[in-house]
């Protein structure tokens, strides 16, 4: 009897796994147009540590293939110009081979940023040429409650990642990190690295069941790490199960926005 009941319970979390990679495909496959890796390269002297020689984000298009949203760190360490043009390297996986990152060299600049009441405001940046590949992602009209299920698409080391989770509210000020505080907050994992979603995906865009963008990733939380070994992967964990991995910004102020004339 012991014996059914852990071929049935191991038959059933193979099943499981296969849905969630099932998932995982299908959404990759639909959205991952809609996604780019955002690289700027500098000499040691613009940023002030002579270690550093580029910066890599996410961002997502938004309402043209000419413009994009990411998060404001992404092109505020340093600052982007918005007098003039910079150029970058945009990548993006190529739909036929999952291992051939495309890129492209383009110039952007930096048409505003848009704040938010905590934490981190959104950038909005203008592509000088409209890039090639590029689906167009959409705000949510409704936010998130807390419980709902979320996926995200990004580019972690270079590389695009799918994370998904949920949302976990609005932080509040009784939290152990008070500056958590009226920020947006999700889990987001491969379902087994907590620190997955890292290095490269800030910017990613957070989506709801029915594809539309419900947040921006921001900071992954935690500062204390330990390490574990799991299916023989080793890893490093920040938050416990069941907790948020990531701060995120709202796109409510997206939802009116016009380009001006």
């Amino acid at each position: 009897m012991k014996t059914y009941t852990l071929l049935s319970l191991s038959f059933a979390l193979l099943c499981g796994a296969s849905a969630l990679k099932e998932e995982e495909a299908k959404r990759t496959a639909e959205f991952q147009s809609a996604v780019v890796s955002i690289t700027r390269r500098f000499p040691p002297e613009k940023i002030g540590e002579k270690y550093i020689t580029s910066s890599q984000g996410t961002a997502w298009f938004f309402q043209t293939r000419s413009h994009l949203i990411t998060i404001e760190h992404v092109v505020t360490e340093p600052d982007l110009s918005k007098d003039g043009w910079t150029e970058v390297w945009l990548g993006q996986q190529n739909p036929d081979d999952p291992d051939d990152v495309r890129s492209e060299r383009c110039e952007v600049r930096l048409l505003q940023i848009i704040p938010s009441e905590k934490g981190e405001g959104l950038a909005l940046l203008e592509l000088r040429q409209a890039f090639k590949w590029g689906k167009i992602l959409e705000p949510a009209k409704e936010p998130c409650e807390e419980g709902d299920e979320v996926f995200s698409l990004g580019y972690v080391g270079g590389y695009l990642a799918y994370a998904s989770g949920a949302s976990h509210g609005i932080g509040k000020l009784d939290e152990a990190e008070n500056t958590r505080e009226g920020i947006p907050l999700y889990e987001l994992t491969d379902n087994i690295d907590r620190q997955s979603f890292n290095s490269g995906a800030s910017g990613s865009p957070i989506l709801n069941t029915k594809g539309k963008v419900v947040g921006v990733a921001s900071i992954l939380l935690g500062h204390e790490y330990y390490s574990v070994s799991i299916l023989g992967k080793n890893m490093e964990i920040g938050t416990a199960w069941g907790q948020p991995t990531h701060k995120a910004a709202p796109v409510d102020k997206l939802l009116n926005f016009k380009f001006p004339d």
